[in-house]
């Protein structure tokens, strides 16, 4: 009898222990904090500018600390994609280093951006797990079913919190096609209506909360924006998002608020919720800057792991990746002042990888020589270390010839190197109203796959990442949408060399893209012309016809 009772007594203890658990916050408000980050781009370490000593990259490390100074009932940390793939320090690795740095922060979820398939969908699978976050994607689907996860929900303090994910179907061509072959991303009408079925489904899990955690962006270009989502998706308490590198604090669309970060982890990403009796009484998006972190030290873990893989990694920066017979010459002086043997040999790797007609790159992102003999991997990483990635455009022919008038300002860092055309053209010493001299180049003809360029016709051009947005004063390029993207220049160039060996790179050696003449006088700049000056007509009119035997203009 003694030991029935004692049994009862236990049975109603835990009862009622439970009854405690589950309803400890009734009458009472949980404050629920989300820390978010997207489009780091694996800008995994923190970076101080050497000119000014202001931090201007905050770090995993560094948000780490961040995230662990802030007191809430629970916190959820979530990223809005393109995190795997961007910098040599995750490249080299295929991602596996990004992975144990988000592992060590602690992510509880990730929305797969474009770039994060650069390595292919199996890929990351495999990084999501190393990392220990949910890939969250409703809307892509493989043969039918759910590529990834659809949501998370997680239980804090008694509050359920949903978080479904959504991933731009731009993936589809901003990364290469082969790395999402069998995925269907959806459309902007298919993506409404999967982010109003995962708010329903969650509802009916009794989900207080409710995020979408998307990789959609702002950009008016794209065709499905995490705006889009807002304004016809009911029941969404907060988006967090990524794509399109805009800074949105405390931006609203209807009842729905809208979080990103920018990029680069210049800023991170806090949103405090409160809610009491299963009601969001508040959501408060905030950014905070590297110059508002920069007096809070780095989590010395974190900060372990991303050193012990800057070790490692110089072994891999050892690896062997091919041979060249001659210098290639990648020094500041000759790279910003004309052609070089490497500037030809990353533009024909541009070419190879995407297929474009034209391939353009600047000077100023060629950063060393790589010597005679075997070239390593670190070799490749150190002449081109800024993780651009490759992009192509459809371009009419007449910005590309603006773009070359303008680029070829001898000295400066867009210089333009070129593959898939003959460009001859003159140099001309400028002088400004100050007095101050200059030589640019000014083109007298083009030639495309040997024909010369229509000023009118629309060629596919490859570039890096930077100039197509704009990029060194290149404003005609960046007014074209992005059609493709592609690998990054480090990996397009490793990948080259290796398939040409010593007799391609010979014979790039020798080839003559870039003519010029000697220089002529040209009349004093005006303040407003300087910049651009001189330039070749727009479409030429009858006084100044295109020769079309031989792509030359009337000089």
């Amino acid at each position: 009898m003694r030991r029935i009772l004692s049994m009862v007594l236990a049975a109603a203890l835990a009862l009622s222990m439970l009854s405690t658990a589950a309803f400890a916050q009734t009458g009472e408000t949980t404050t629920i904090k989300v820390f978010h980050t997207n489009d780091s781009h694996s800008r995994a370490k923190e970076v101080v500018d050497s000119k000014t000593g202001e931090l201007t990259n905050i770090g995993f490390a560094r948000f780490k600390t961040f995230i662990d100074s802030q007191e809430a009932d629970g916190k959820l940390i979530l990223d809005a994609g393109d995190t795997f793939h961007g910098m040599p320090f995750a490249t080299i690795e295929n991602g596996n280093s990004i992975a144990k740095i988000l592992k060590a922060v602690g992510y509880d979820a990730i929305s797969p951006g474009n770039h994060d398939f650069n390595y292919g969908y199996e890929r990351l699978d495999v990084l999501s797990y190393r990392a220990g976050v949910k890939p969250l994607a409703a809307n892509v689907t493989i043969g039918g079913k759910n590529a990834f996860d659809k949501y998370l929900i997680k239980n804090i303090d008694g509050v359920k919190v949903g978080v479904f994910g959504l991933a731009t179907p731009e993936t589809a061509y901003k990364t290469n096609p082969k790395n999402v072959a069998g995925l269907d991303f959806g459309d902007k009408e298919s993506l409404i209506a999967t982010a109003q079925q995962m708010v329903d489904e969650l509802q009916e899990r009794d989900c207080d909360v409710i995020i979408a955690l998307c990789h959609l962006g702002v950009d008016p270009t794209s065709d499905i924006k995490s705006t889009d989502i807002a304004n016809a998706v009911e029941g969404i308490d907060l988006i967090i998002d990524g794509h399109s590198h805009t800074e949105l604090d405390n931006y609203k669309v209807g009842d729905t608020y809208i979080a990103s970060t920018g990029n680069y982890l210049e800023n991170v990403g806090m949103v405090t919720i409160k809610v009491k009796d299963g009601e969001v009484l508040s959501v408060e998006p905030k950014l905070y800057s590297a110059k508002e972190l920069k007096n809070l030290p780095e989590d010395s873990k974190v900060k372990a792991i991303v050193d012990r893989i800057d070790e490692n990694q110089k072994s891999i920066l050892d690896v062997v990746i091919g041979k060249t017979p001659i210098t290639l010459d990648g020094e500041r002086e000759t790279n910003r002042g004309g052609h070089t043997n490497l500037g030809r040999l990353i533009t024909s790797a541009m070419l190879e990888e995407t297929g474009a007609d034209i391939a353009l790159t600047n000077g100023g992102g060629i950063r060393a020589t790589i010597e005679k003999g075997d070239i390593t991997k670190g070799d490749v990483i150190n002449v081109l270390p800024f993780g651009n990635y490759i992009v192509t455009k459809q371009v009419k022919g007449q910005d590309i010839i603006d773009a070359l008038n303008f680029g070829m300002d001898f000295g400066a860092g867009g210089f333009p190197h070129f593959a898939g055309m003959t460009v001859e053209a003159k140099k001309v010493e400028t002088t400004a109203e100050d007095g101050t001299t200059k030589t640019k180049g000014q083109v007298l003809s083009i030639l495309v796959d040997g024909k010369p360029i229509d000023p009118n016709a629309t060629y596919t051009l490859a570039t890096n990442d930077f100039m197509a947005s704009g990029g060194d004063g290149y404003t005609m390029l960046g007014n074209y949408p992005i059609e493709n993207e592609f690998s990054a220049l480090d990996e397009a160039l490793i990948r080259y060399l290796s398939k040409v060996g010593d007799e391609g790179i010979k014979a790039i050696d020798a080839e003559e893209r870039l003519i010029l003449t000697d220089v002529a006088k040209n009349p004093a700049l005006g303040s407003g012309t300087a910049a651009t000056a001189p330039s070749t007509p727009s479409v030429p009119d009858d006084s100044d016809k295109n020769n079309p035997s031989t792509g030359r203009w009337a000089a």
